[in-house]
């Protein structure tokens, strides 16, 4: 049988985080919802108003006349221009008439122009609407001012220069001219003279020029508007971006959580750690309550096939295993796990395939001998404890050799003895099989008992027992030589609406009743099965060596059903094979 690595990826591990940590998922996703929704909602709200500027090339500006008919050189020069928008300058004029000042170079201001244009776009951000407008206005026109005053000023420093040069060239005109004018004057007089007089035509014309060029900055071509509504993200979608984020985020941390569990998942887990999962045992929902004994058990009749279905695979396991004569104790991983019910409804599987059985009853919870309805005061206990060696006596039920505990629990030491390896001997003499309903593996006596037996198979539940449980028991057989068959996986007891958990499975011992809490009392059960029909699993027969036929059929009838009904087994059945 090939065993799996505890460390193996499982395939199914985000199907099962998604179905296993559903709230935590959204629970986390309603988390990071909340929180951003509140972080959103506790930020102030702000407020955002734009104007638009048109420009004109003016002097002692970026975008200047003499910037050129280039597109790149127009280009650089408008952004040139946004640029001087968010500028302290600017923040001077604007701030004497906005309050609060605006302190440039933050993210208040913002100024940029669109592809192809001559126009700045200057947005203004603040706590209110009002004020949003009024700075977007303010600054619009501060710009504005700001580019008029340095048009000004660099036309007036032009303008001095030009008149001082103009002043100079007079003067050197006049002395030429005198000079030229004189009786006995040089011949290059006269061409001085016509030298000075165009250097200050043309000083003349720049004047001219200059004067007539303007100061013009631009205009304002759409005003601030009053914004309706506050800018930025809405805190809903805010919230809901959030939630997208912590479902993600759970996911991961549900996937993390399903790696990390150590727990056994009956239903996907071929083996827990070097033990293999022989089969898994899954109850059926409880949808039959409140109907009355006959119609529940007619209706029941298919899940108690499946039931008998998982046991002769059970079964096959066993025989292909364990060659008869044999004996096998079955036993909890740890306290719990229902390992009478297991061991006596093998024990019942076994004998309807043939074969001789006998039950051993080697703990002191009494479930066996509460399920079969066995009142004998002596047995296991007391053939330990008698120093004849005589044989022990039998109880049968049903065709089902038992041999009850006794008062077990006051010479539970003596399964270690040599008085216990004798017993096993003389029973297995007269049966093909032993089955012992053993203590708890990762007891001493359940342990004990495992190494004077042929093998061990072990029983686990659903989501309860760890990896670790199972290799921690694995690991002590091995020392002591003890062999394990296999682990038998079962569903662990359902929850109440009101929180109130429904009685384990291994706790269940009265006849009749449902080891998963549901109400199965009554002469007829999950497990009520045709007394004629003839359930000799092929597998099972042909891996035995003894021969069995496989026509037998069960000889009881109703006390057979009565004592299934007593074994308190679920009514639904899953095995590896099944699926």
């Amino acid at each position: 049988m090939s065993k799996l690595s505890a460390d193996e990826v499982r395939p199914h591990v985000v199907a099962d985080a998604l179905r296993r940590h559903p709230v935590l998922i959204i629970g986390v996703a309603i988390v990071v919802a909340v929180l951003v929704g509140l972080l959103a909602q506790g930020q102030a709200a702000s407020y955002t108003s734009s104007a638009k500027v048109l420009i004109r090339p003016t002097l002692g500006n970026p975008f200047a006349p003499d910037t050129g008919s280039s597109g790149q050189q127009v280009t650089i020069a408008m952004q040139t221009e946004s640029q001087v928008v968010d500028s302290s300058p600017v923040a001077t004029i604007a701030n004497k008439k906005l309050q609060p000042d605006w302190v440039a170079g933050s993210s208040t201001v913002s100024a940029v122009v669109p592809p192809n244009t001559q126009v700045v776009q200057i947005s203004f951000t603040a706590p209110s609407a009002k004020a949003a407008q009024t700075g977007a206005q303010t600054v619009a026109e501060s710009y504005l001012d700001y580019r008029s005053a340095q048009t000004t000023s660099t036309q007036k420093a032009r303008l001095d220069i030009l008149t001082k040069q103009a002043d100079t060239v007079r003067a050197s005109l006049q002395t030429a001219s005198k000079a030229a004018a004189a009786a006995n004057a040089a011949p290059e007089a006269a061409q001085q003279v016509q030298l000075y007089a165009n250097q200050l035509v043309s000083i003349q014309n720049s004047i001219s020029t200059l004067e007539s060029g303007g100061t013009d900055p631009g205009n304002l071509i759409a005003p601030a508007t009053l914004p309706d509504k506050p800018g930025g993200i809405s805190p809903l979608l805010l919230a809901i971006g959030g939630g997208l984020v912590g479902l993600a985020g759970g996911l991961i941390l549900a996937i993390w959580r399903e790696r990390r569990d150590k727990r056994l998942r009956a239903t996907t887990d071929l083996s827990v750690g070097t033990v293999p999962v022989l089969a898994n045992l899954v109850a059926s929902p409880s949808r039959f309550a409140g109907l009355s004994h006959r119609s529940r058990a007619a209706s029941q009749r298919p899940a108690g096939e499946d039931a008998r279905a998982f046991f002769q695979r059970l079964r096959t396991v066993t025989l292909a295993t364990s060659r008869a004569p044999a004996t096998l104790a079955v036993s909890a991983v740890t306290s719990g796990a229902p390992s009478s019910q297991v061991s006596l409804n093998l024990a019942r599987s076994l004998m309807r395939a043939g074969y001789t059985v006998t039950l051993v009853s080697a703990e002191t919870s009494g479930r066996i001998e509460r399920a079969l309805d066995i009142t004998a005061s002596t047995g296991l206990a007391e053939a330990l404890s008698s120093k004849t060696g005589t044989q022990p006596e039998l109880v049968e039920v049903d065709g089902l050799r038992v041999l009850p505990a006794g008062a077990l629990a006051e010479v539970e030491a003596l399964l270690f003895s040599e008085r216990f390896s004798t017993l096993l001997t003389q029973l297995k003499a007269g049966a093909d099989y032993v089955v012992i309903s053993s203590p708890p593996a990762a007891t001493p006596a359940g342990m004990g008992l495992g190494v004077a037996t042929d093998a061990m198979m072990l029983v686990g539940i659903d989501r309860v027992t760890t990896a670790d449980d199972v290799e921690g028991v694995a690991v002590r057989a091995s020392r002591l030589g003890v062999d394990i068959m296999g682990l038998v996986a079962t569903p662990r007891a359902h929850r109440s609406l009101g929180g109130r958990r429904g009685e384990d499975a291994a706790l269940s011992t009265e006849a009749g009743a449902d080891p998963y809490g549901h109400d199965v009392s009554g002469p007829e059960s999950a497990m009520t099965s045709d007394p004629h029909h003839d359930d000799v699993d092929p597998a099972a027969s042909s891996t035995a060596a003894s021969g069995v036929e496989s026509g037998h059929t069960d000889s009881a009838d109703e006390p057979a059903r009565e004592d299934q009904a007593s074994a308190g087994l679920p009514t639904s059945v899953d095995t590896p094979a099944a699926r």
